[in-house]
């Protein structure tokens, strides 16, 4: 699950990188999650958004 939630992660960084996406093109949670931790601190720490996100899908699976 951590290795498929990164790869997800790193392909999202990766497009933004190479503007084949925007922000502005989709708002899901990892867009978000990204744009904050980008606002905040000029940054993502990888692991840390990998983390939130798998809490996110547990959490709201755990209360459905």
């Amino acid at each position: 699950l951590h290795d498929d939630t990164m790869k997800i992660i790193k392909k999202r960084l990766e497009a933004l990188k190479n503007k084949e996406t925007s922000f502005e093109d989709s708002k899901d949670l990892l867009d978000y999650m990204i744009q904050a931790s980008l606002e905040e601190n000029g940054q993502v720490d990888k692991e840390l958004l990998r983390d939130e996100i798998i809490t996110f899908l547990f959490a709201g699976h755990d209360t459905t």
